[in-house]
């Protein structure tokens, strides 16, 4: 009886660890999602992916590329900071746009992603720079 005890308290523990673990990773995959999103010029997955009070700025963000092509370059988010269900996410990597035969490089870092979690989903709510 007790061997059986310990392993449903080694499986509870290792479900609550993990789930603490996806739940930091989850605000790092909202942004990542958001700017594949961006690049890949779709609106209604950029705005699945924002808050509503972030979506007219995600448009703006998204009208900056119309007439671009865009792409990600060794994008990686990472959780940096959070308190209650609000995060900030940080970015490494870069965008790369082309317009008219012209590449630029847009740099992630230095930016960071306020980031909320509503009703279990990490949405991009606001920039923080």
């Amino acid at each position: 009886m007790k061997n059986i005890a310990l392993l449903v308290l080694i499986i509870g523990l290792a479900l609550l660890s993990s789930a603490c673990q996806a739940n930091t990773n989850g605000a790092g995959q909202a942004v990542e999602t958001y700017l594949q999103a961006l690049v890949d010029e779709n609106q209604e997955r950029l705005l699945t992916t924002s808050c509503a009070e972030w979506e007219e700025s995600a448009i703006l963000e998204l009208d900056s590329f119309k007439g671009v092509s865009a792409s990600l370059k060794d994008v990686s988010c990472e959780q940096t900071a959070s308190e209650g269900d609000t995060a900030i996410v940080h970015c490494s990597g870069s965008i790369e746009a082309t317009y008219n035969n012209e590449q630029r490089q847009l740099p992630l870092e230095g930016r960071g992603y306020k980031v909320i979690q509503d009703q279990g989903n990490w949405l991009v709510c606001g920039i923080q720079e």
